[in-house]
């Protein structure tokens, strides 16, 4: 089944860093694992001792994140911590690296809020203002009460 994201195609160039920090207590390929539950495993792995850098080009490895806010209703949220990091061509967001190795989505607002620390998505395009708008659109107040009523 082709997910809504691979429908709504982002047409801008697009560079997708996931960076993790790599415990002594972890594996790293469970830590690959997370990321890649996420993001896919098509991404260019670089790694030093202590970190794991994943890089991928394109929108296709942000499917799970752009379906998981939208099934879990966390887009405002989303939104809010990309509007809040952008810097010139690049915004960022941190996730839960725990719940990556279930394959969720799960948002942190703070490093400390992964006990292990987050994964570190760092988006950069010269659309940066077009990518926060596709992934994650400003949801307002009427269409967050029909959508509640649609899932009753």
């Amino acid at each position: 089944m082709v997910g809504r994201a691979m429908r709504m195609r982002f047409p801008y160039g697009l560079r997708v860093t996931v960076e993790a920090t790599v415990h002594p207590s972890e594996d790293p390929k469970k830590v690959f694992r997370a990321i890649a539950s996420i993001f896919g495993d098509s991404g260019r792995v670089g790694s030093s001792k202590g970190s794991m850098q994943v890089v991928y080009d394109g929108p296709s490895c942000l499917e799970k994140v752009y379906e998981d806010v939208r099934t879990k209703r966390t887009v405002s949220a989303l939104r809010r911590l990309l509007r809040r990091s952008v810097r010139g061509s690049t915004a960022s967001f941190l996730l839960n690296k725990q719940a990556a190795t279930r394959g969720s989505v799960v948002l942190c607002e703070e490093e400390a809020e992964s006990p292990l620390g987050p994964l570190r998505v760092k988006l950069e395009t010269a659309a940066i203002e077009e990518l926060i708008e596709w992934l994650a659109p400003q949801v307002s107040p009427p269409e967050r009460k029909l959508r509640q009523r649609q899932l009753h």
